[in-house]
């Protein structure tokens, strides 16, 4: 009967466990991010952006009434060249229900910050990287790359590398959670048009470093101003369709390959960074040739009867 009963409460337990996952959508100005989107902040200084990479770690949630769990050993580098707009960062299976609150850090805490990234296997976030996050043993890991033009015409350089353990915050988002069948969503949102709030733009600015005003700027527009609670995002067949069907390569020379195992014909169009439809058709073929297209960044929207799914590309 005792073993019955320790059988009965480890079934109920492994039952209880559900991944949980942490669902973070980037954008600028209100549409999906991509690079070199003309976008201006509060003093009404021109910006694109080119190159954004950053890490962010240190997750903590609050859940089920108040209860904490602290990923202590949570790191990611988010590359927006490489990542879609709708980024899923996996912070494993645990029992947890419900979540109410989300704490994490920009950027890589003091005590990895000095760490030696050799160590590291290559795979790791923290290993050494292709245009390189790490500044040195002393000052550390840049924590954000933001690169573009700026200014009248977009024709300034921008370089801002902020770093240093003076510039690690932490910031708490009050959420609610979503539950799929053994999952648990926390919905994040992501607006970069608001990451050079307050920072004097309208010329050209190269500043890497901890102690610029630009870099420090920017680390706190990050705590206080670009992350929040993502009260549009649902889970929903777009998901499922965008996690089975594949298009690769990409970036590509513009011909692409289209992984359906929908099998059925599919309803695609090609979006510009303005939002613009420059491409239609009706298809089941496993090749598209987009290579009339001008080189850049497009959004690529598949629909079946069972959903729509939107994807970034990049032609070369």
């Amino acid at each position: 009967m005792k073993k019955l009963l320790l059988f009965a409460l480890l079934s109920n337990f492994a039952f209880a466990q559900k991944s949980v996952k942490l669902h973070l959508r980037s954008f600028i100005d209100n549409q999906e991010f991509a690079y070199q989107v003309g976008s201006q902040n509060n003093l009404n200084h021109l910006f694109k952006i080119k190159r954004l990479h950053y890490y962010l770690g240190d997750v903590e949630i609050t859940y089920d009434g108040g209860q904490k769990k602290h990923f202590s050993k949570s790191i990611f580098l988010l590359k927006a060249d490489e990542t879609p707009g709708n980024v899923i960062l996996d912070l494993g299976t645990h029992d947890v229900n419900n979540v109410e609150q989300v704490r994490f850090a920009i950027g890589v805490k003091e005590s990895l910050n000095h760490d030696d990234p050799t160590q590291y296997d290559a795979s790791h976030p923290l290993a050494p990287q292709m245009p390189a996050m790490h500044w040195g043993w002393a000052a550390g890991y840049r924590f954000i790359i933001l690169e573009g033009k700026t200014g009248p015409a977009f024709k300034h350089n921008m370089e801002i590398h902020a770093l240093g353990d003076t510039n690690y915050f932490h910031q708490t988002i009050a959420v609610t959670s979503l539950s799929s069948e053994n999952e648990i969503h926390i919905p994040i949102k992501a607006d970069f048009g608001k990451i050079l709030d307050d920072v004097s733009i309208n010329s050209s600015i190269i500043h890497h470093g901890e102690t610029f005003q630009s870099c420090m700027q920017v680390m706190q527009n990050l705590k206080n101003k670009v992350f929040s609670y993502d009260s549009d995002y649902q889970i929903g067949v777009e998901e499922e369709l965008a996690s089975i069907i594949k298009v690769f390569p990409n970036p590509s020379n513009g011909v692409l390959r289209i992984n359906n195992p929908v099998d059925e014909v599919l309803t695609i169009k090609v979006f510009n960074v303005f939002g613009q439809e420059v491409f239609q058709k009706k298809s089941q073929e496993e090749i598209l040739d987009l290579s009339h297209l001008s080189k850049g960044n497009y959004f690529l929207e598949l629909e079946s009867s069972t959903g729509k799914a939107r994807k970034k590309i990049i032609l070369l």
